[in-house]
């Protein structure tokens, strides 16, 4: 056997690896292979879809691997597309689509060039349109949404007249003017993925649009650091600042926003009330963006090729040209007769000379169809035939590759131990290899498996100090946060990366892990405004990293918890869904849209929502998935006021999970959904089903929870149940509750987290069970210590309640003014005019009592008028405004009138309401009036139980009638009357 080497290459076998091994009559040789590009499929039939996600109305093409088609053409509230033609039952879907954003879409076949035109009737002229391409799979897209309003505001300049985001730009790119360049290998890992998900193509024009992934970024080395990583050349530079820069016209980006801006909060747009709120809600944590050493699937890209020379010599003629044809199945790559023939050769050459290229080609072959089909069988098999070659060939030039395969394939599959034991063998063996420094971070990668830390710091500390290569102690530098960040040392791994990022700069571009995880970490430590310019800074560095999934939900969830408008929040959502459809990151944004969008579902679509809901979530390998869609979909169903059924849905998950990590978030939402339902039952009067309901729970989730609005809507319904003295009670209680934690931040907190009641609205309802009580004094007092604004409902009932006491009181004239201006108010508020029925009835009585006849009117008919519009006044207040019809009539002399008011009012509530004493006023009426006859039949009505005292007034007036009409006629026959008359 004869070795024989290039001199001009490295025995390491990276990169362009050259080996050339001569066998007496087998002879390989071996050397780097990229293996060529994949031929375009070829085109389809084009056919559409159109469909609602969220809101957003979303139509999409595919059928074609290139799109030629004019950008949308805007014409007021018309929008035109002009595409290359599609399927008919495309155009019978377009035609009859209907949505809030679009009232018609027509189809024009005979467009100019053979193409189709779409037209677009839009329901108002801010529906915006927004149009891009993906490449996996080939497809053209336009996306309808409500636009908003954009910020003409500008950032400040920096001293230099730069904005900070320019600033940030040129930060960023330092790199490519640098004069220190990166390595090959670590090049073509870790600069811009090639896989693009979608490119914004510029608006306002007519263009020939290609998939983004035919644009990648071109990688030249440079300065002197060899074996450094690679600077994009694409990425912006003082040389090249003029140039178009295809990095920032690709994946997260639009023409019309270079900035990012749509992605952006001010200070002032800050709400501290949101920021609060957010404590109580879950967020998934995202896996973290490591810097995963895959110099297995590195090697294995490269593999040697062999070459078996012919050989005549007649005693291994046969042997030779076997094994040549055993080559030849291997690089036709057909596997099945490979193995077959492989056994073959074995059994009848059992002691082959060729037997180290075979066991080669072997292990290659094992590893080739593991890769394929993802057996474990064969990646034993592959490992197995690498150790026998290590120990049976220890001298072998290709002995050093294969103990670095061996190694990283464990590395790969996670099995930390014995990576850890191939590692450290290989490092004993080869100290000088250049390869020595990926082993040490590899090493480092095995002990943050084994739960080693420290090691791993260790290890790569020692990388940064004692290098090979200089750009492998860069390298270590961004690596060593992630250790920090996976034990969830936020500060100490934020602090790594800030030092890497200050060190180099210009590598930040290579090695997005320190820009990523510096913004997590910082969502984690509640820094959320630096978090979020963090991550537009990745998506802007990084138009097309897997990770952009992460990244814009994590943005739509801090624009969220910033206090931002929710088209905004739901905006980058949306982005998120549509440009990275496979990043577990948009189905976190997926379900984040569905839940928000639920409130103005109907019923089957609420079905459908949630289904979905279940469907993403049963398929997410995301931690806390459950936990997530569980308090998401129950948010949604309370903001749809399906209580009850949000309610249901925490207490069943709660039930079957006590162990819950989030125990205190799902008691803080089931106690608010509580709260939530009693608030809803005294809206609507129930008071009966409140206090039910309060006592269901009284001994389980709300003893000892120390909620405030929980306690008031309990007295709330007291009061409303006639209970006064135990709704006054616990007012007090509430009000020396709320007295005690004025101004602190737990009110602040409880504002957010509660339907907490300010000291003015339990002041206004201890003086409203005080008038009921007839306690006037306390009443006014309990008034005068309203200080804050009220809601205009309990602004009316104070007033109300206000003008009682004066009038109690005896300050008639205060009582009349303050309705007056109160009627005065709400006059043209139709929102509130079902709450003035009470203020203007209380108003016309306080008219008549002081003959104000014509006032009275006025007052009394805006109620009658609403009666009769409405017909929303209640059964309690349309009866006193029948009886002051009836009073009213009777003050203007209209006796017969007041008294067909009062039997209206006596037929239609009688039965149900205590009415003896307008019974005997209309019968006085007909008695007073001569009408004995019409009294009596008035009088005989009365109520068995209410109306025994006014029956007794009746038959007295009766009878002193009759003895009357006896005594005169006994007067009339005696003779000296004559003479009286």
């Amino acid at each position: 056997m004869k070795l024989v080497q290039d001199e001009q290459m490295s025995s390491t076998f990276l990169g362009a690896t050259f080996i050339a091994l001569a066998l007496f009559f087998c002879g390989p040789q071996v050397w780097a292979q990229v293996p060529p590009s994949q031929p375009a499929t070829s085109q389809t039939s084009t056919a559409g879809l159109i469909s609602r996600i969220g809101d957003t109305t979303h139509l999409e093409f595919r059928g074609r691997q290139q799109w030629v088609y004019d950008t949308p053409k805007r014409t007021g509230d018309k929008i035109s597309l002009v595409l290359p033609p599609f399927d008919e039952r495309t155009i019978v879907d377009l035609q009859t689509w209907s949505c809030p954003f679009i009232k018609k879409i027509t189809v024009n076949k005979n467009a100019p060039d053979g193409k189709y035109e779409i037209s677009f009737q839009l329901a108002s002229s801010d529906i915006e349109v927004f149009d891009y391409l993906t490449d996996q799979p080939s497809s053209l897209i336009f996306d309808f949404y409500k636009g908003t309003s954009k910020s003409k505001e500008t950032a400040p300049a920096t001293a230099d007249n730069t904005t900070p985001a320019a600033n940030s730009a040129d930060d960023a790119t330092k790199g490519a003017a640098a004069k220190t360049a990166v390595g090959k290998n670590i090049a073509a890992r870790d600069v811009a993925d090639k896989k693009t998900t979608a490119k914004v193509a510029s608006k306002g024009k007519t263009t020939s649009r290609q998939p983004a992934s035919t644009e990648f970024l071109k990688m030249e080395p440079k300065g002197d650091l060899k074996g450094s990583p690679i600077v994009p050349t694409g990425a912006p530079s003082e040389a090249s600042e003029k140039a178009s820069n295809i990095r920032f016209e690709r994946g997260v980006f639009d023409g019309e926003d270079p900035n990012y801006d749509r992605f952006r909060i001010k200070d002032y747009q800050i709400k501290e009330d949101s920021i609060i709120a957010s404590q109580q809600n879950i967020y998934i944590r995202f896996p973290m963006l490591a810097l995963k050493l895959n110099r297995f699937d590195e090697m294995a890209a490269n593999p040697p090729i062999y070459e078996i020379k012919p050989d005549d010599d007649i005693a291994v003629a046969q042997q030779n040209k076997e094994a040549r044809f055993l080559l030849t199945l291997f690089e036709k790559k057909r596997w099945g007769a490979f193995f077959e023939t492989l056994n073959y050769f074995v059994k009848k050459y059992p002691n082959s000379k060729c037997e180290e290229i075979v066991k080669n080609l072997e292990a290659e072959a094992h590893l080739r169809v593991y890769q394929r089909d993802g057996d474990t069988k064969d990646r034993e098999a592959f490992r197995s035939t690498l150790t026998y070659l290590n120990h049976q060939f220890p001298e072998s030039v290709l002995t050093e590759r294969n103990s670095l395969l061996l190694a990283y394939s464990y590395l790969k599959s996670n099995e930390g131990a014995e990576a850890l034991r191939q590692l450290m063998v290989y490092e004993q063996k080869y100290p000088n290899s250049a390869e020595i420094d990926k082993v040490k971070m590899a090493i480092a990668e095995t002990e943050v498996l084994l739960d080693k830390p420290q090691d791993a710091i260790s290890t790569y500390n020692e990388v940064i100090k004692n290098p090979k290569d200089k750009a492998s102690a860069v390298e270590a530098t961004y690596r060593l946060g992630d250790v920090y960040f996976q034990q969830k040392d936020y500060k100490k791994a934020l602090a790594t990366y800030e030092e890497a990022q200050k060190k180099y700069p210009e590598f930040n571009v290579v090695y997005p892990n320190a820009q990523y995880n510096s913004s997590e970490a910082k969502f984690w430590l509640g820094q959320h405004k630096q978090s979020l310019q963090g991550f537009i800074d990745f998506v802007r560095l990084y138009p097309n990293h897997e990770y952009g999934g992460y990244a814009l939900t994590r943005i739509g969830e801090l624009l969220e918890i910033l206090g931002a408008d929710q088209t905004r929040v739901v905006g980058a959502l949306t982005e998120a869904y549509f440009r990275f459809p496979k990043s577990p990151g948009s189905e976190v944004a997926r379900i984040r849209m569905l839940s928000q969008s639920l409130k103005d579902m109907s019923e089957r679509e609420k079905k459908l929502a949630l289904d979905e809901i279940n469907q993403i979530s049963q398929k997410s390998t995301l931690p806390q998935i459950d936990e997530f869609t569980t308090l998401l979909k129950a948010a949604a169903l309370s903001r749809r006021r399906e209580y009850p059924e949000a309610l249901e849905l925490l207490l069943g998950y709660y039930q079957a999970h006590p162990d819950t990590a989030k125990l205190d978030v799902f008691r803080g939402r089931i106690l608010r959904n509580i709260s939530d339902l009693l608030k809803e039952q005294v809206e609507k009067r129930n008071y009966i089903e409140a206090l039910n309901f309060f006592g269901k729970y009284s001994t389980t989730w709300l003893k000892n929870s120390n909620r405030v609005d929980t306690n008031y809507f309990q007295a709330n319904a007291y009061e409303q149940a006639g209970v006064p003295k135990e709704a006054e009670r616990s007012y007090k209680q509430i009000l020396d509750q709320l007295k005690a934690m004025a101004g602190t931040k737990e009110e602040k907190e409880r504002k957010v987290y509660e339907h907490l009641p300010s000291q003015s609205q339990v002041n206004l309802r201890l003086a409203s069970v005080a008038v009921d009580d007839r306690r006037y004094q306390e009443a006014f007092n309990f008034l005068k210590n309203i200080k804050s604004e009220l809601e205009p409902a309990e602004e009316i009932e104070r007033v109300r309640l206000g003008a009682t006491v004066a009038e109690k009181m005896g300050d008639t004239k205060s009582a009349i003014k303050n309705l007056e201006k109160l009627a005065e108010v709400y006059a043209d508020d139709p929102e509130q005019s079902i709450r003035m029925v009470k203020p203007n009835l209380q108003l016309a009585r306080l008219y008549l009592n002081n003959k104000k006849f014509a006032e009275a009117e006025t007052s009394l008919k805006k109620v009658e008028q609403l009666k009769a519009s409405q017909g929303q006044v209640s059964d309690e207040d349309w009866s006193q405004a029948l009886e002051l019809r009836g009073d009213l009539l009777l003050g203007q002399g209209q006796k017969l009138a007041a008294v067909e008011a009062y039997s209206k009012l006596l037929d239609a509530y009688e039965s149900s309401k205590p009415l003896s004493s307008v019974r005997y006023k209309a019968g006085l009426i007909l008695f007073e009036e001569g009408d004995q006859k019409g009294a009596e039949r008035m009088w005989t009505g009365f109520d068995e139980k209410t109306g025994t005292f006014y029956q007794q007034l009746a038959q007295e007036k009766l009878q002193q009638a009759q003895w009357q009409d006896t005594y005169k006629k006994y007067i009339n026959r005696i003779p000296a009357a004559e003479n009286l008359k």
